[in-house]
């Protein structure tokens, strides 16, 4: 049985190998192994990417149960579960127009709320969940409670660091941050809010990509010439975050892994409400006030054209 939709790209005969690898990797693999879950995911992933370039259904079904055994092998604070949760929601997805599931739909949304609340995860791989998880609320008419999602997606942009991604992958994920930017400010138009929260994420957007792509003009460069103490210390945590997890690490000593990240999470949150009570820093990663956004108009009128498919 196949899809309809076939994707081909790449090299296939390298696909092929690596699915066999996969599946070498995964039988030696005990059930109680820790990196059993990582095997699981890796296979899946592979069988999907198989499935858009063949349209074999009987792969896309392999990837979702290989995802699944994923997920039943890793902690629910695990670093890498928003990912495993959101690449499973996207095989799921996959599967809604080809075999129409009994409550498929609604198994997506909660596995891409799962990635998106998991705390513990690199940010990038929660904000990746939550655009996910917005459009599948949106199609079903909840506007306000996805534009509040996309628009607590976007104020986490800046704790994302970019900066041990290699420079396609950098080039790759600024481009996103553009469209995720433009994304949520129409969700919030749609849902009925004000402009401003509009605009103010839009904004966000524009200056997080600045800041990432021009060092020279951030908040972060600011703060590193006024207070570099608390610099070292917001960037220390960003990066132990925001960061991949070493599953050889967490073999042995994954607990405390776990641990530590929970508790860089609270450090950094507590750090940025002492770098917001400094004088000047008010404003620091936080998208511009009513009243910034007001002076800039001050010459005359300021137009913005946001257009997507939502709105």
């Amino acid at each position: 049985m196949s899809s309809p939709t076939i994707e081909w790209r790449g090299d296939l005969d390298s696909l092929q190998q690596a699915i066999k690898y996969g599946q070498d990797a995964l039988a030696a693999t005990s059930h109680d192994d820790p990196d059993r879950a990582l095997q699981c995911n890796n296979l899946g992933e592979r069988l999907l990417r198989r499935f858009k370039r063949m349209g074999d259904v009987e792969d896309l079904q392999r990837a979702i149960k290989y995802g699944q055994d994923a997920l039943v092998a890793t902690p629910h604070d695990h670093p890498n579960r928003a990912m495993w949760c959101s690449n499973l929601g996207s095989s799921l997805e996959l599967r809604l127009p080809v075999l129409h599931p009994v409550d498929g739909f609604n198994e997506c949304v909660r596995l891409y709320s799962d990635a998106w609340r998991c705390l513990t995860s690199p940010p990038r791989d929660r904000i990746h969940a939550a655009f996910k998880h917005a459009p599948l609320l949106y199609s079903s008419g909840k506007f306000q409670e996805s534009s509040v999602i996309l628009e607590d997606a976007v104020n986490l942009i800046p704790s994302m660091n970019l900066r041990f991604l290699k420079r396609d992958d950098q080039q790759h994920i600024l481009s996103e941050l553009s469209g995720w930017a433009v994304t949520a400010s129409s969700m919030i138009l749609q849902a009925g809010r004000e402009a401003y929260d509009s605009l103010k994420l839009l904004e966000l957007g524009r200056g997080t990509i600045m800041g990432f792509a021009i060092d020279s003009r951030s908040d972060l460069s600011d703060l590193k010439r006024d207070h570099r103490s608390q610099f070292d210390i917001f960037h220390r945590l960003r990066v132990e975050i925001d960061s991949p997890v070493d599953e050889i690490y967490l073999v042995s000593k994954r607990e405390s892994l776990i641990s530590r990240r929970k508790e860089a999470v609270d450090e950094l949150e507590k750090t940025l409400v002492f770098i917001h009570s400094l004088p000047g820093y008010s404003g620091f990663l936080l998208p511009p006030s009513p009243d910034i956004l007001r002076k800039m108009s001050e010459n005359g009128p300021i137009v913005v054209l946001n257009s997507t498919h939502f709105r």
